[in-house]
Formats: C-alpha cells, sequence, structure tokens
C-alpha cells in the first residue's frame, strides 16, 4: 500500500504466510529373492524388513515493513527517508518413526505373498513406542529479524550526498527433543549491528563519476 502527498510518501507492506506438510504414514517393504549356485533367481520370495514413518512439519511467516520518504525542499534536493521492518518465522517439525522385522516361520524368513498377511515384530530405537521422545527430528525453531534506517539524501549541483545509519537485531531461537546431556539440545542467540554509512557521488561530466 501507498500514501502520497506533496512532500510525503508512505509504503507499507503486511504479510504472512503458512505451509503445512502432513505425511501420515509413509511405509517401505523389502523382499527378500537369492540367487543359486548357477546364478539363476530363485522363485522363493522372502519378507524383508519394514519402516513405517509419520512426518508433519509447519513454517509460518509473519512480516511487517513500512518507509516513509520526506522532501524537505521541493526540487528534491533535500530528502530524509526512513523505515521499519520485522519478520518472525516458526518451524515446527514432528517425526515417529517404527522398524519392523517379519517374523521367523519356523526358523527361516516367511514368505512373501502380501502385505496383508505378513508378520512383523517391532524392534530398533524407541521399541514399541516408535522414536524415542529423543528423536533429533522433533524441534521447535524461530527467528525473529527487526531492522531500521534513517538516510538524507543532499544534491549541490554536481555532488550528491547520501548518509544513515541501520540498525539490525535479530534472534534466532530453538529446542529440539535430543537428550538433555547433549550441549546444543537447544539454543537462544542474540545479534545487534549498528551500520552508519556515507556515500559521495560527483558528476566530473556526465559520462565520468566518482564515487567515495
Amino acid at each position: 500500500n501507498q500514501f502520497t502527498t506533496s512532500s510525503l510518501a508512505l509504503k507499507w507492506t503486511l504479510n504472512y504466510t503458512d505451509a503445512l506438510q502432513d505425511r501420515p504414514d509413509e511405509a517401505e517393504y523389502s523382499v527378500l529373492q537369492n540367487y543359486d549356485a548357477y546364478g539363476k533367481l530363485q522363485p522363493f520370495q522372502g519378507l524383508g524388513n519394514i519402516t513405517h514413518s509419520w512426518r508433519k512439519n509447519d513454517d509460518r511467516q509473519y512480516l511487517g515493513k513500512m518507509d516513509a520518504t520526506w522532501h524537505l525542499t521541493q526540487d528534491g534536493m533535500n530528502t530524509i527517508q526512513v523505515g521499519v521492518v520485522g519478520q518472525k518465522l516458526n518451524r515446527v517439525n514432528y517425526e515417529d518413526d517404527y522398524q519392523l522385522n517379519p517374523s521367523i516361520i519356523h526358523g527361516s524368513t516367511q514368505p512373501f505373498t502380501s502385505i496383508d498377511s505378513a508378520k512383523t515384530t517391532v524392534f530398533g530405537y524407541g521399541s514399541t513406542s516408535g522414536t524415542s521422545v529423543y528423536g533429533y527430528q522433533n524441534y521447535k525453531a524461530s527467528e525473529f529479524l527487526f531492522g531500521s534506517y534513517v538516510e538524507y539524501t543532499l544534491v549541490l549541483d554536481r555532488l550528491q550526498v547520501l548518509s544513515g545509519l541501520r540498525w539490525e537485531q535479530a534472534q534466532d531461537k530453538y529446542f529440539t527433543m535430543a537428550s538433555a546431556s547433549y550441549t546444543e539440545q537447544q539454543a537462544n542467540v542474540k545479534m545487534v549491528d549498528f551500520l552508519p554509512g556515507i556515500h559521495f557521488r560527483y558528476e566530473f561530466t556526465p559520462e565520468q563519476i566518482g564515487r567515495l
């Protein structure tokens, strides 16, 4: 959106986005089939390992931005511009994995006929509860960014002077379901930057311009 008068112009933006992925049950089945001593594929097919995975994640973004330009003189030779921007990002990820082994029938691998008739046992990390609560793929993360600036532009014939200051702040946080003994289980990092600047532009001729 934009608002304009003879000497003042305002521009602003508000934005919200959400991306969601839900994969409730992904299963992978393997079938075993051997070669005989002559390199010929045997007809027997046995049931191999089976894995099931439930996954869900959500990404959300909130963004707000505004810029204001103020012409101090009607000829546009003296201009002040200020602006602010804020952005919040959130991400949540959940994952639960099961690993199944085919049951041994009469001391040997059971033959594979169909998925519905397969007999399996749960084993592996997390046992019958699936992925342990300490799973690294279960986490929450967020980032908050805020920036503001002020800028002054002065034009004196062939010389243009552009000066300003930008202030930025960022905060990143995350938390995982890893064990509390893991040193990087969670973190909260803050950063603040002050970025001053001044720029000179001089037009010697329309084809020759010097900058400092």
